[in-house]
């Protein structure tokens, strides 16, 4: 005698509400943009989020998942930086942050 057991299982084609809103995603809660100190052409940039989150950084120089980068920038001028988190509910953006960067004048000035 064969007795065949089965089990049912709903397929869900859905992602999972994300725990956090672009508007949790503000410089200085959720990340800190920060010039360097010594070097004009150096903006430091950090995630506040705890380690549970994967971290998602675009800028003009490409993007990264790293918690903690250094954008080396060659020019003066606007440097805008945009903040996201993957979360289970998909990637969560914030809004973009730009900064004003002052880089040193060349050798030839």
């Amino acid at each position: 005698m064969a007795m065949v057991l089965g089990t049912s299982c709903a397929d869900k084609y859905e992602l999972d509400a994300p725990d956090v809103s672009p508007d949790d995603l503000v410089q200085g809660v959720a990340f800190t943009v920060t010039p360097d100190a010594q070097n004009p052409n150096l903006i430091h940039l950090k995630s506040l989020m705890p380690s549970n989150y994967q971290v998602y950084w675009q800028h003009g120089q490409g993007q990264s998942e790293k918690p903690e980068l250094d954008l080396k920038c060659a020019f003066p001028g606007e440097q805008t930086v945009t903040f996201g988190v993957i979360t289970r509910g998909g990637l969560v953006l914030g809004q973009p942050y730009t900064c004003l960067l002052y880089t040193s004048p060349s050798p030839r000035d």
